[in-house]
C-alpha cells in the first residue's frame, strides 16, 4: 500500500494535485529578478560566475512532512544508479539554488526544462548554444539533453546565489552528462554555459552551432562519481513527472532537502558525513 502511494504521488497524478494545492504555489521567474537585483555586488557576481539555470514560472514546489518523508521517497523512487553515483563520489551531491523553498523542511519540485528559453541565462546565444547541442545529443540519440535536462552543481556555495541550497534527487529512471576530456586533457570544475570549447560559427558566422558532443567533450550516462569529485556541472533527465516519458521533455520531478538538513538526510540514507559538505555551511 506503501510503494502504491509513493507510485500515485510521482506518476503525475497525486503530485499533480498535491503540488497545485500547496499554499507553496509556483515559482516566479520574477522571484529569481528580484533576488539578484536586490542582492549586494558580492551576490551577484557570484551568480554571475556560478551561471546556474533560472527556473522557470512553471517551476511548482510541495512540501514534505520530513526528513524521514524525503527518504522514503528517494528510496522508492530514486535511481539506484544515480544514488551509486553519489556513494562512489565519497558522498558528495548535487545541488540546485531552490527559490520559495519553505525553511528547514524538503519539499517535491515539479520542474519544466528551461535551457531553449532565452531568460534562462539572459543570452539568446546561450539559448542558440544549447539548442545547437541539443541537436547533436538527438543525433546521437542521447536519453539527456537541454530539450529536458536540468543542471545542477557538486558547489553548494554556487547553488547559494540562486536560492535556498538543496540537494536534489530525481525520481524514476535517471540519465545524466557532462564535459570531461576538453583539448586532451582532463578538466574539472566544468560548466555547460559558458561551453569548455567555443562553438563553431555556422559558415564561419551568424549564430552558434555546436561542436559535436564527442568533440566537447561531453560525457553522457558514465562515470557520475567522477563528475561530482571534480565539481562539475551535471545535466540530469528523469522520467517521474508530469509529461515526461521517452525522454519527451516535459516536467521533472525531484526532491529538494535544503543544505540545513543534511546532516540530518545523510543518517537516513546511510550516508557518510563529507567534511567538505561541512564547510559550505560556513
Amino acid at each position: 500500500e506503501k510503494m502504491l502511494h509513493l507510485a500515485l504521488l510521482c506518476s503525475g497524478g497525486e503530485l499533480g494535485s498535491r503540488i497545485g494545492s500547496s499554499p507553496l504555489g509556483s515559482s516566479p521567474l520574477g522571484s529569481r529578478r528580484q533576488l539578484l537585483l536586490g542582492a549586494p555586488a558580492a551576490v551577484v557576481a557570484s551568480a554571475a560566475f556560478a551561471r546556474q539555470p533560472v527556473e522557470s514560472s512553471a517551476e511548482r514546489l510541495t512540501a514534505l512532512g520530513s526528513v524521514d518523508e524525503a527518504v522514503a521517497l528517494i528510496n522508492a523512487e530514486t535511481d539506484s544508479r544515480f544514488i551509486d553515483g553519489i556513494k562512489r563520489s565519497g558522498g558528495g551531491f548535487l545541488y540546485r539554488g531552490v527559490i520559495g523553498a519553505p525553511l528547514g523542511r524538503p519539499c517535491l519540485v515539479l520542474s519544466p526544462p528551461d535551457l531553449l528559453n532565452p531568460s534562462t541565462y539572459g543570452s539568446t546565444d546561450a539559448a542558440e548554444y544549447f539548442r545547437a547541442l541539443d541537436v547533436e545529443l538527438t543525433k546521437a540519440r542521447s536519453p539527456v539533453g537541454p530539450r529536458n535536462g536540468h543542471i545542477a552543481t557538486p558547489d553548494s556555495r554556487a547553488a547559494a546565489s540562486w536560492g535556498q541550497p538543496a540537494s536534489i534527487w530525481p525520481l524514476g529512471a535517471t540519465h545524466h552528462a557532462y564535459y570531461r576530456d576538453v583539448q586532451g586533457g582532463r578538466a574539472r570544475g566544468t560548466l555547460f554555459y559558458p561551453p569548455p570549447l567555443p562553438p563553431v560559427r555556422a559558415g564561419g558566422a551568424g549564430g552558434s552551432a555546436g561542436r559535436s558532443a564527442a568533440s566537447m567533450g561531453l560525457v553522457v550516462d558514465d562515470d557520475l562519481a567522477g563528475a561530482i569529485r571534480d565539481g562539475d556541472e551535471v545535466m540530469l533527465a528523469a522520467t517521474r513527472g508530469v509529461g515526461v516519458g521517452g525522454g519527451s521533455g516535459g516536467s521533472m520531478a525531484f526532491v529538494a532537502v535544503p543544505l540545513a538538513l543534511e546532516g540530518e538526510l545523510r543518517a537516513g540514507l546511510g550516508l557518510r558525513v563529507r567534511k567538505a559538505a561541512l564547510l559550505d555551511h560556513g
